[in-house]
Formats: structure tokens, sequence, C-alpha cells
């Protein structure tokens, strides 16, 4: 740790989640952190305001890493935005899409949710049973949190491939792929719809596909009190 006379200033420009876990792990390094943030209150997107009495959350309706064996989980306590007195409720669906011939819900539950789709479009079969596969094999993906793959020794970094292999051929296979290309696959115009009304047909379905893998392993809670006050906590901790 660097001592006080050659302690060294960040500057941080932005208070949202991501500047105050910046900062706060600045700070546990010994320098000396000043954060800068237009509104007038931390958090960034990652917040929610009051309107009529009723409260509206902003960003962050669901946390990936509130799973107690999630890699993330430790990262999320250390700043202070959860711990075991903040209730975490179960997400049992992603979201739930209105058709004109009935509703159709993303369920956290991989055998529901394959059910709803082979129902709604049985002739998709085969890309049906790909799409929920490869939600499976994305569970396997770790996050290199307690140290980063380029400080990792060889025996590190080959443990660290080899505990994410199954993951290693759809997240090749995807990673340059849109959601609006991957929803074209779809016989089934619907089918296709729901990723787009989602996500938007521009992003890359390797987020949705981490997204899903999060809510099948319960691993995508909402905290009580909302973003506001998980915001508030992680500033307080800063």
């Amino acid at each position: 740790m660097p001592n006080e006379q050659a302690k060294k200033t960040v500057v941080i420009v932005g208070g949202g989640i991501s500047g105050l876990t910046t900062g706060i792990y600045l700070l546990d390094n010994g320098y000396d952190v000043h954060i800068y943030e237009k509104h007038s209150i931390a958090g960034g997107a990652c917040t929610g305001w009051v309107r009529e009495g009723q409260y509206i959350d902003g960003c962050a309706h669901w946390i990936i890493g509130t799973n107690p064996d999630s890699c993330l989980r430790p990262i999320w306590e250390h700043i202070g935005a959860f711990d075991d007195a903040i209730r975490i409720y179960p997400t049992t669906s992603l979201t739930t899409f209105h058709f004109k011939d009935g509703p159709i819900t993303f369920h956290a539950d991989l055998q529901k949710l394959e059910e709803e789709l082979l129902a709604m479009s049985p002739q998709d079969k085969r890309q049906i049973k790909s799409f929920i596969r490869t939600i499976k094999n994305y569970t396997h993906i770790k996050i290199p949190v307690s140290k980063p793959m380029e400080r990792m020794n060889p025996f590190e970094f080959t443990a660290f491939g080899l505990s994410m292999i199954k993951a290693a051929i759809p997240f090749a296979k995807y990673k340059k792929v849109s959601v609006g290309e991957y929803a074209s696959k779809f016989k089934d115009k619907r089918i296709g719809d729901l990723f787009i009304r989602f996500m938007g047909d521009y992003y890359n379905m390797h987020s949705l596909f981490y997204i899903l893998q999060g809510f099948c392993t319960n691993d995508a809670g909402i905290m009580e009190g909302g973003s506001l006050k998980m915001a508030t906590r992680v500033a307080k901790t800063f």
C-alpha cells in the first residue's frame, strides 16, 4: 500500500455503480479518490424515483449475482449493495409478452420455457431445443473476479479454462451474432419477436444467453427496497 506521502489521487467521472465500485476498491488500496456526478444523488442508471406516491425503478429491477454461490456475490457484499439482512426475492420469470392468441412467459424454469415455446411453434422444435441447450451451456461461464485472467499463472489459467469448456463453443459461436440475426432463424416470427422486444435487434446474442443463465440458476434476484436504496448503500460504503 502506498505510504501517506506517496498517496496518489484518482478522479472518477460518474457516480454510477461502476464508478462507486471502482472508487471503493481504489480506497481499499490506499488511493485518494474523488467522484464527480452531475445528478444530485449517486447511482447513475441504477436508481429510482417516486412519482405521485409510486416508486419506480429506473434500472436494476433484478441483479445478477444474488445467489449465495455466485462468483459475483462477494463483490456486491463488499461494496455494500446488499448482505444477508437485505431480503432477495427470487425471480420465477424474466418477462411475459402478450400476443393475440395468448401470453408467452420467459420462465426461469427451462423445462417450462421449452414447453411453452414448443407449444407456440412446434415447427421450430430443433431451434428451440438448441436455444435451451445453449442457455444450459452458458451456466458454466465463470467471471474471473478473484484474479484477472492476464495475471493467472499457466496452471490457474488452464484450470479456469477447463471449468468453462462447455460454454466455450457456444460463446465462440454467438459472440458476433446479433439478436436480430438469431431471431431470423425461427420459422415462427413471434419467437424471434420475443428476443427483439426484450433486447433490441442490435444487441449481441451472447448478452441474452448470459442473462437467461442467471435466471435459470436462481442468480438474478430482486432486492428489497429497489435500486435506489441499493445505490444509496453503495454510496455510503464509498
